[in-house]
């Protein structure tokens, strides 16, 4: 499962998602290319769900765009948006 805000990020501020399997994921852009490859963090175990979670920093993407987050096994995020207005 990959969590992130919906509604999307600013250009000049930290973007983060937060997922429940460890390894590489890939930002694509809305010509579907890959302009980010980032690797999980340090996981931690959610007392409320059970789950492990970790944290992916993707806040080097700042071009205004449409976005998704994809894991090696093909699992996408929701399309989220980068932007000034955001």
């Amino acid at each position: 499962m990959i969590m992130l805000n919906q509604v999307g990020y600013n250009k000049k501020q930290a973007k983060y998602a937060v997922v429940t399997k460890a390894g590489a994921y890939e930002v694509i852009n809305s010509k579907k290319e890959v302009v980010l490859k980032v690797e999980t963090g340090e996981s931690i175990q959610d007392p409320l769900c059970g789950e492990t979670l970790y944290k992916l920093d993707f806040s080097k993407v700042s071009e205004p765009d449409t976005y998704k987050l994809t894991a090696q096994d093909g699992e996408e995020s929701y399309s989220f948006a980068v932007g000034e207005d955001v």
